[in-house]
């Protein structure tokens, strides 16, 4: 289908000259052409007409035709004028209600018509010589006098239209003035000053006599900004004029009923065309029908023309009806939109010559050029189908660049107004069939941006990053490869290999500071694989001739030496030290080095834009030599180990490397050839299931805790593995006589005597300032290990560990795991128990997670014992009732039951048999009635999986009761901020990973995977805490600032203003604006992160409703400061202006008092004085508003009130006194009279 087949297209074939209205023919087609919206017809009703009348008594006024080029401003006037003119025409009217109103002025008047044109002659010569020469072809006699022998015009023209009325009787005088916008604009403040002074004379002769008077302009005189220097002239004529805007909406309106009509069934099949792809485009759905109304212009194409002040050619319904010209026999695309957007109109900006006269024109279009030259040669090859996408965002942007009057200005559109304006559309998308089209072409439009950036190397183009506009940046010419390729040329060796070890410490992931100050040097941990623990030794980026004697020796040192210039040293082959040497004779890795060093080098010392462009740069770089280093370091690193040297790749042989980072791959490396070294100082080393980690970020505290708690309560993955790798683990018994490490105390304990005690010293040596448990020719164990070992002797009731101030026994276990290890591992010594065993209560105990010496204490008649096991059992029934009343509907988390149907009927039953059994045991409450014990070892072992199920169940509810709290926090934090932000999306990932992870039945009850979800939850937590208080303290002042914005509030420029604002010719909007800034300005409290511990929100602080321009408080301050500096400078420049006005200066001669005086001396000090008295804001106010002076003389008031020349009374002299000065002020504001008296003159002057 074609686009012709869907429109039923009106060309409009040229630009309407208002004079040709004066012929009859052309004036009937511009009647019967023009298209009338409603609010034009109410335009026209309401205001126009009223205004033409001749026959009403109505205040009439000029009238101001408000309309960019090709809106149909000339064609409006052309219409108006005509049906003036030619009251046959009236019938041609389209709209009934036009009709009706227009026939009050339906051939009522004779008209001349006029074109403004690129001249220097006074605004009243040009009206003048086009009425005289119309007069003269009407056989009219009567010249206007020049404009040096008269006072005012409006007597002239009383005196005209006598003339035109003898000619013409009954009817009116028309002027129409267009394109008067463009003359005005080349006025200077004198010139223009005459020339409002003229019009607003003709706005007040419209009110007496039959003459009309219609102007057209481009844009609002009376709004803009241009005009303010002569803002009180234009306020006069503002007085005597209406204005009529064209609207968008009215040129819209003639684009669809005109231009581009269609009926019913066209608009269906447009509609069915475009609903397809109103998914892809925020605001299609709603406002469907205004695009198949246009269609297939896109709305926003002409709102965007509109604000186009440099294209003065054509109108926006010329160049459619040209465009669409040329496009009505092509097909209708099916695979994309097929909208005319507003980057088409680029292209008939670029070809039409006349525009690269203007600079601002030419500039963006160099500019345009050289973005889509770089482009096409830049793009990535991997990117080459966005080509095309990248190509009319250019162009798009180039559009919208000049719309703005600064076209340097930071402004543009975002991703989101740049999907929707310009209907970016790719197939691929559609293919893709995402839940979010609309986000998915918007991810087309940002890596679009961004390579169309990364293309040209950051010129011309730019993003604000407060708005997110990204706009085409005319100024941005710096080449910053250029810049960096020069420093790169005067690096020193010492920078790059500075430059390397940063690079390094990144991929090494040692990006912690280093603990001593001047050295690269980091505490490590290194995996001892075949023991499965780590050792600690240090990372040091340098040769061993350049390390500090600070740091006290461990169990390894790995070296890397610099790469461009290695110091010189004697490898001295120790068995503790290994080498790791990075080839970097490779020429992408020394350039992007080089280039890194360079750009961060440039960084430092630059600021802005330009800060943010090399560390774009720099950033770059680091991860272009990151790729190298993970691509190339098996093939390109040496490792020497006492003098052996051999690749990385070779050193690793037999290793999985796939998928490790660099500094894995280091440490298994490493690990490898160290693992004789570390047999050879820690002997015979206990080896684990699981991996347990020493250093500052290791596990081998909470795997202690996991092991003591086991012993008593639950035992973890974990606990299980450091004991059973101790040897300490039998099945899932505590059993520490397997143990050689627990035969090496036990040993220790039996060579001592009834009543003594093994001390701490006796198994524990110092070594480079760590403690040891050490049995010598044997083995070297940390202390952490030893401690385990001690609490698995108590648990068996073999031995009683003293603590400073405790003594713990089989009984403590619990209060001994909840103590800090620090004080376990200051124990004072180990003393005996007593022995005494029977194994089916031992079984009993161990059933019920208690330890297995309370059996020996419950034979000795220990009722601690005994109580202990009545408690336990109490928890337990107790625990059993309970979680089977809550868990017969399962576990929530997050809306997902954990365990399924199948399990809580299991687990339900066998839990029903076990609290029976628990039940039964509740009797055996005394030492005496266990030795009765009448179950057997068999009978009461079986009840362990229920225990254990109830155990994971614990656990699970736990886990979901442990994090709630999180989740509740997180839930409400998440609506704060933008959804947009990066904390929110972490947010989103992080609870979509928790709830997949969580299903898998041993992560759920895997207490390292509690520890991980509860410390991601709190590092989620404290990073939005932190993002609060950093949008707070931004968004707020502080004591200080409070005290600056005090300060200011009292100010004398603000407090001056606040005075002048009464004066009418200030623009008290610019005031306002101050007052409403400072009352945007909040002072914050003292907020700190422990307020937000319980709250996501503190008062009435939302940073996602805060301003999107992201100022911050103390830049609007400064910015209020300088506006308050600015505004104050404004408005005494204007008023000393004003006073350079000699009518002015007239009106200030005829006041009095110290409102004068003062005002004469703000005109010779030029500034305002100090203290604004009400009397100096009086005397500016009757100054400027004009005062009339009115002559009295002996004479008159002799005449007045003497009239006979006899005496008169008291009564009759008041009455003749107030007439008199009735007839005086007659048609006078009295507030604005002055009584001259004039003794010379001989008679009344008023």
């Amino acid at each position: 289908m074609k686009y012709s087949e869907l429109i039923q297209f009106e060309p409009i074939e040229r630009i309407i000259q208002l004079r040709d209205a004066g012929k009859s023919d052309r004036a009937k087609n511009f009647v019967s052409t023009y298209v009338i919206s409603d609010v034009m017809a109410v335009n026209l009703n309401k205001i126009i007409f009223p205004h033409l009348r001749i026959d009403s008594t109505s205040d009439a006024k000029g009238l101001m035709v408000v309309g960019n080029y090709g809106t149909g401003k000339s064609h409006l006037m052309s219409v108006i004028s005509a049906v003036a003119e030619y009251g046959d025409l009236l019938d041609d009217l389209s709209n009934e209600s036009v009709r009706e109103a227009a026939g009050p002025i339906a051939g009522k008047f004779k008209v001349v018509r006029m074109e403004i044109g690129a001249v220097k002659m006074g605004l009243r010569d040009i009206i003048i010589q086009n009425l005289e020469k119309n007069l003269k072809d009407w056989d009219i006699d009567y010249e206007f006098p020049d404009a040096d022998k008269i006072t005012e015009n409006k007597s002239s023209f009383e005196d005209l239209m006598s003339v035109f009325e003898d000619k013409f009787p009954g009817q009116g005088l028309l002027v129409v003035v267009d394109e008067l916008l463009d003359y005005l604009r080349t006025r200077n403040q004198q010139e223009l000053t005459l020339d409002f002074g003229f019009l607003r004379e003709i706005g007040e002769v419209c009110k007496d006599l039959k003459f009309r008077f219609i102007a057209g302009l481009q844009e609002a005189i009376f709004d803009s900004d241009r005009f303010q220097f002569v803002a009180e002239s234009l306020g006069r004529v503002k007085d005597r004029f209406d204005q009529i805007r064209i609207q968008k909406t009215d040129i819209t309106y003639v684009v669809a009923n005109r231009l581009l009509r269609k009926s019913k069934e066209q608009k269906d099949q447009v509609r069915d065309y475009l609903t397809p792809f109103s998914k892809f485009y925020d605001g299609w759905t709603e406002g469907l029908e205004q695009f198949v109304d246009l269609f297939p212009v896109h709305p926003n194409y002409i709102s965007t023309f509109e604000s186009l002040p440099v294209i003065e050619q054509r109108g926006v319904l010329q160049v459619l009806s040209k465009s669409f010209e040329t496009m009505k026999d092509e097909e209708l695309p099916q695979d994309y939109p097929g909208l005319l957007a507003m980057d088409s109109f680029w292209g008939y900006i670029k070809d039409n010559p006349h525009f690269r006269a203007n600079d601002d024109l030419k500039e963006t279009i160099e500019c345009s050029d050289l973005l889509v030259s770089k482009i096409s040669t830049g793009f990535p090859k991997n990117r080459k189908q966005y080509v095309g996408i990248a190509n009319r965002i250019v162009e798009g942007l180039s559009v919208h660049r000049l719309t703005s009057p600064d076209i340097n200005a930071p402004i543009g559109m975002t991703p989101d107004e740049l999907r929707d304006q310009l209907c970016i559309y790719h197939p691929f998308v559609a293919e893709m069939g995402g839940n979010q089209p609309s986000e998915d072409i918007l991810t087309v439009v940002d890596i679009v941006l961004k390579e169309i950036r990364n293309s040209v190397s950051g010129q011309f183009i730019s993003q604000n990053d407060d708005n997110r506009q990204w706009f085409l940046d005319l100024k941005k010419t710096e080449d910053f490869d250029a810049l960096i390729d020069k420093r790169v040329e005067i690096l020193s060796d010492d920078e790059l290999d500075s430059a390397y070890f940063e690079v390094l410490a990144q991929v090494m992931e040692a990006t912690d500071p280093s603990e001593f100050t001047g050295f690269r040097i980091w505490e490590s941990a290194m995996p001892w694989k075949e023991k499965n623990v780590t050792k600690l030794g240090w990372l040091f980026f340098g040769v061993p001739s350049e390390r500090s004697t600070a740091q006290p020796p461990r169990d390894f040192y790995v070296y890397f030496p610099q790469i461009i210039k290695p110091p010189k040293f004697k490898d001295e082959k120790q068995a503790d030290e290994i080498f790791f040497r990075v080839d970097a004779n490779d020429e992408k890795f020394k350039a992007a080095l080089g280039r890194y060093a360079a750009a961060s080098a440039l960084r430092a010392n630059a600021s802005g834009a330009k800060k943010q462009e090399y560390q774009r740069k720099e950033e770059a770089n680091f991860q272009t030599l990151a790729k190298w280093l993970q691509e190339n370091f098996l093939g390109k690193v040496k490792v020497t180990y006492q003098g052996s040297v051999k690749s990385l790749s070779q050193a690793l042989t037999g290793e999985n490397a796939a998928g490790k980072t660099i500094r894995e791959q280091v440490f298994i490396a490493s690990s490898n050839f160290l693992n004789g070294h570390f047999t050879e100082i820690c002997g015979e080393y206990p080896k684990f299931n699981r991996q347990i980690t020493f250093g500052r970020n290791g596990n081998i505290e909470q795997a202690i805790k996991d092991a003591l708690v086991g012993l008593h309560s639950s035992m973890t993955q974990t606990g299980a593995s450091l004991l059973d790798g101790l040897g300490l683990y039998e099945g899932e018994r505590i059993d520490p006589r397997q143990s050689s490490y627990a035969k090496h105390v036990r040993d220790l304990i039996a060579k001592k005597g009834h009543g003594q005690v093994l001390n701490r010293s006796e198994m524990v040596k110092r070594i480079d300032g760590i403690d040891y448990f050490v049995a010598d020719g044997k083995f070297r164990l940390e202390i952490e290990l030893l401690i385990v070992i001690l609490a698995a002797l108590v648990h068996s009731g073999e031995t009683v560990l003293a603590v400073p101030g405790k003594d713990f026994s089989a009984t403590d276990l619990s209060e001994m795991s909840s103590r800090p290890l620090q004080d376990i591992l200051e124990f004072n010594h180990l003393k005996q128990p007593k022995e005494w065993n029977i194994s089916v209560i031992k079984d009993l105990f161990e059933l019920l997670d208690l330890a297995p010496g309370l059996a020996v204490q419950v034979t000795q008649n220990d009722s601690e014992a005994v109580v202990q096991l009545g408690t336990r059992l109490n928890q337990l029934v107790e625990k059993l009732v309970i979680m089977r009343q809550e868990f017969s509907n399962g576990i929530p988390f997050w809306g997902t039951p954990l365990l399924s149907d199948s399990e809580i009927s299991k687990a339900n039953e066998k839990m029903s048999e076990a609290k029976d059994f628990l039940e039964s045991l509740q009797a055996f409450n005394s030492p005496a009635k266990l030795k009765n014990f009448k179950y057997t070892s068999a009978e009461v072992t079986k009840h362990q999986p229920a225990l254990d199920k109830l155990k994971e169940i614990d656990q699970l509810k736990a886990f979901a009761d442990s994090i709630s709290e999180f989740t509740m926090y997180l839930s409400n934090a998440q609506s704060i901020f933008h959804e947009d932000s990066d904390w929110t999306t972490r947010c989103k990932i992080a609870k979509e990973e928790i709830r997949k992870e969580v299903m898998d039945p041993d992560k759920r009850s895997s207490e390292p995977f509690r520890k991980k979800v509860i410390e991601q939850m709190k590092q989620l937590k404290a990073d939005y805490i932190k993002m609060y208080l950093e949008a707070y303290r931004h968004s707020r002042l502080d004591l200080h600032l409070d005290k600056r914005k005090q300060n200011l509030l009292r100010d004398p420029r603000f407090q001056q203003l606040k005075a002048l604002a009464s004066i009418s010719t200030m623009n008290v909007s610019q005031l306002s604006e101050i007052q409403s800034e400072f009352g945007k300005l909040k002072t914050g409290e003292n907020l700190t992160a422990d307020d937000l511990e319980e709250t996501a929100v503190v008062g009435e602080f939302y940073p996602a409703m805060e301003s999107p321009e992201g100022i911050s408080a103390e830049q609007r301050l400064n910015n209020l400061e300088t506006k308050i500096e600015q505004v104050h400078k404004t408005w005494t420049q204007s008023l000393l202006d004003e006073f350079e006005d000699p009518v002015i200066q007239d009106n200030l001669k005829l006041l009095d008092g110290s409102g004068k005086e003062s005002v004469q001396s703000f005109i010779k000090d030029k500034e305002l004085p100090d203290d604004l008295s009400q009397a100096f804001i009086q005397a500016v106010q009757q100054t400027l508003s004009g005062l009339t002076p009115i002559d009295v003389n002996p004479k008159s008031i002799e005449q007045a009130l003497f009239p006979s020349g006899t005496a008169t009374t008291i009564e009759d002299f008041k009455e003749r006194f107030e007439k008199y000065v009735d007839e005086l002020l007659k048609g006078q504001d009295r507030s604005k009279v002055r009584l001259v008296f004039n003794q010379s003159k001989e008679s009344d002057s008023q």
